[in-house]
């Protein structure tokens, strides 16, 4: 019996007259059919009354139903033959964050027939209807954009679709009919879309950018939040990305910190000196993406891939199920190169939760960004350079803390009438003996970032010094000669904070004596380079034979954090901090007041004497 979609059934009822004779021993029997009426199975169809006659039997494989010819045919051109028939599906569908449209992607490019409104309808789970707007074609003919009403944050609907809609190149391959489809409406940011992030507060965003140069000595141009904190227990990132090809995307992952400096949970550019590496405890992964989080959010092991350098495939930290020919979720940091990684990946789903790289240096082409498995080349997104085709593409950072309170002047100045009014802004409660800060500076309380540019007039620098002899300290006021409180600290390569010029309306206390005065004039010097004697800037009381107030700063790296006043006698130093961005053997040079030792400079320059004070405390306020 041939393959059909339905089969009507008929039976016979038919009347018959038998008559039976005996003549001379033999008997005849003849049958007269008077009457044959043809019905119709008692409204049954064929495989209906076939199924009744045997008690249960089936004839599916032959009498398939309303829209099986299509399944049939199919199957058996695939097992007769090994030809798979061409079909249109919708493969796809994505509600847009603006909350105000939806893509249908199809398996293939449609005709224009499907951008009839009127084929069209959306309804949300109680039948409310979603009013279609308007349609147009995306980035690609296989993509159909409808716009609609106002949609609601985090309801289903879906669209059902009417009427022809066929392929492109083949227009006799069309969608099924009352071809069905739903999405969720989304939007933009962390704050809806993932409930536990109301207990983090926001440290950095970041526009992932097309082409940086993230070389020594830059650092990513970050938008800082604006609430401050200090302690933290847990650190959260969330990547957003948005596009024709994959839509809205966004994923949640938070785990436990890696660093206890939350500037060490950015990205590891050069300068920083810093990188994250290895399988990690549970993170809790919340997503948009079902081959992420099937249900939305999922609890799994991770491993961490951040690094400056370049990377090989060599599963050399024997992750589970990572491969050592591809680039995914096990491969291996190098020691040289600047390709750039900034991955987290789930060891239980074998999966890339979210790569930026190529990021390290200026580079032809365009970073590679992705949320899951790159769906061609390697898993982890690694030579893809994709960045263009977003229109979307953010990284947030954010630490579970609470807000904390600013500190004001806790030190042996904080009785001045000068310190009202202050706000502690760095602090390092004890420099080491054999700094090195030529990448990072190890504050114990830094809120530059949370301080919002121009919002300060005037800045403090707090030196205090404990030693055999005693402690001496200085406090030293002026207006700020940035309005960036980023670039007050020490002076640091990735600051980019080079200062060298006059200060007026200087205010000076210490317990040393000669060292106060009110209304001063004098000078600074801060730079993460090295220096010579010569005077550079025509400082009054400065030498071009010795290390004072009017040096000339050239490259390398030695450091340099002064401040002194012209007006306090003929150039005194006021405080130096210096020689702290060679290297973690060198011992710095500090000093309150001048370096009055024979054969010594007055700016403390090469003295290395840190070791002989227990207490080297350097706060900066600002007001």
């Amino acid at each position: 019996m041939p393959v059909v979609s339905k089969a009507a059934c008929t039976d016979v009822s038919v009347t018959e007259q038998w008559t039976a004779s005996l003549t001379a021993g033999a008997l005849s029997l003849n049958i007269d059919i008077t009457d044959i009426t043809y019905n119709d199975c008692g409204g049954q169809d064929l495989a209906q009354h076939y199924s009744v006659l045997l008690g249960g039997g089936s004839l599916a494989s032959y009498v398939v139903g309303e829209g099986g010819c299509e399944q049939s045919t199919t199957e058996f051109l695939t097992e007769k033959y090994g030809i798979t028939r061409s079909t249109l599906t919708i493969a796809e569908t994505y509600g847009h964050p603006t909350q105000a449209a939806v893509s249908i992607i199809f398996n293939s490019e449609v005709a224009e027939s499907a951008l009839d409104i009127a084929k069209y309808t959306i309804a949300d789970s109680g039948g409310a209807a979603l009013g279609v707007t308007g349609v147009s074609y995306g980035s690609s003919k296989n993509i159909v954009v409808l716009e609609t009403d106002p949609q609601t944050f985090g309801v289903a609907y879906t669209i059902s679709v009417t009427g022809s809609i066929v392929k492109l190149v083949a227009p006799m391959i069309g969608l099924a009919e009352n071809t069905s489809a739903d999405f969720v409406v989304t939007t933009y940011g962390y704050e809806k879309n993932v409930p536990a992030s109301a207990e983090y507060l926001l440290y950095a965003d970041l526009d992932l950018p097309l082409s940086p140069n993230y070389n020594y000595p830059n650092i990513p141009d970050y938008s800082y939040g604006t609430v401050p904190f200090d302690e933290f227990d847990r650190v959260a990132y969330f990547m957003e990305l948005e596009s024709e090809t994959f839509g809205h995307q966004w994923v949640w992952v938070d785990l436990d910190p890696l660093s206890d400096k939350i500037n060490k949970h950015g990205l590891p550019v050069d300068v920083l000196n810093f990188h994250h590496e290895g399988a990690k405890g549970p993170a809790n992964i919340v997503s948009n993406q079902p081959n992420i989080a099937p249900e939305g959010s999922v609890t799994e092991d991770i491993n961490v891939e951040m690094w400056y350098k370049d990377y090989g495939t060599s599963n050399t930290l024997a992750i589970p199920g990572a491969s050592s020919s591809k680039f995914d979720f096990g491969d291996v940091r190098s020691s040289r190169g600047n390709y750039g990684s900034f991955q987290i990946h789930s060891i239980t789903s074998k999966s890339t939760l979210f790569a930026f790289n190529r990021w390290g240096a200026t580079r032809s082409g365009v970073t590679d960004i992705g949320i899951g498995n790159s769906p061609e080349g390697q898993p982890d997104w690694t030579f893809e350079q994709n960045a263009e085709q977003y229109s979307l593409k953010k990284l947030s950072i954010l630490a579970r803390a609470s807000q904390s309170v600013q500190a004001g002047v806790s030190n042996l100045a904080s009785a001045l009438p000068d310190a009202e009014g202050y706000h502690l802004l760095y602090s390092i409660d004890n420099i080491a003996n054999r700094p090195n800060y030529r990448s990072n500076v190890p504050y114990d309380y830094d809120h530059s970032i949370f301080t919002e540019t121009g919002s300060f007039e005037r800045v403090a620098y707090y030196l205090e010094l404990t030693s055999s002899t005693g402690t001496e300290w200085i406090w030293v006021s002026m207006p700020t000669f940035t309005p960036d409180a980023k670039m007050l600290g020490v002076p640091i390569m990735s600051s980019k904070a080079v200062f060298q010029e006059t200060i007026n309306d200087m205010n000076v206390y210490s317990n040393r004596e000669g060292l106060e005065g009110t209304g001063l004039e004098g000078g600074i010097e801060f730079w993460p380079n090295s220096y010579t004697q010569a005077d550079a800037s025509g400082m009054p009381g400065a030498v071009d034979n010795l290390y004072d107030m009017g040096d000339t700063m050239t490259t390398g790296h030695y450091g340099s954090m002064q401040l002194h006043a012209h007006t306090l006698g003929h150039g005194v130093q006021l405080l130096s901090f210096n020689r702290w961005a060679r290297s973690s053997t060198d011992r710095c040079d500090i000093g309150i007041g001048s370096n009055t030792k024979t054969g010594s400079h007055p700016d403390w320059t090469t003295m290395q004497n840190c070791e002989q004070y227990t207490v080297k405390k350097l706060q900066i306020f600002i007001k």
